[in-house]
């Protein structure tokens, strides 16, 4: 049977297709705090490891000039199946739960909360367990840094 030159060029964009899915898909099963820095940093953004209260790594790093946290959960062996960046806010009069529940139904990606002293919180979840890339945790990066200025436009910091 004769192959025409139409199959061995569909067959080598196949090929060459499946192989730029598997180089953007480099983290394979959750996510170290080393790599998280270095995703931040590849990304433009400051960032430093260190532990939160539980023993687990947390990255501080900052956007828009505000200060925020990243919390890495499920680590086990240094790899951990999901992150929440976490930004609060404290304001002199605090805000409302009105506020708070109308960015919650018109906002997507990221929700926010009120602390014991009725002062905002952002926070977006990432669930890592089955994998990602440091090209789609960019784009997250990038979601976050726009729920961080609207949320600074919404609340008025």
């Amino acid at each position: 049977m004769r192959r025409s030159p139409m199959f061995a060029a569909i067959a080598a964009l196949l090929l060459s297709a499946g192989a730029s899915v598997a180089q953007a898909r480099d983290i394979t099963t959750g996510i170290s705090g080393a790599e998280l820095v270095t995703v931040l940093q590849d990304n433009g953004y400051r960032a430093k490891l260190g532990v939160d209260g539980e023993g687990d790594p947390k990255v501080e790093s900052a956007v828009a000039g505000y200060n925020f946290s990243i919390f890495m959960y499920g680590c086990e062996k240094g790899r951990c199946q999901s992150i929440q960046f976490q930004l609060g806010i404290d304001i002199k009069e605090g805000t409302t739960l009105d506020a708070i529940n109308k960015w919650n139904r018109t906002r997507r990606f990221a929700s926010v909360f009120m602390d014991e002293e009725n002062d905002p919180y952002i926070q977006m979840d990432l669930d890592l367990e089955k994998g990602s890339s440091t090209e789609q945790i960019g784009l997250y990066l990038e979601n976050w840094e726009n729920a961080v200025g609207v949320f600074a436009k919404d609340f008025d910091l």
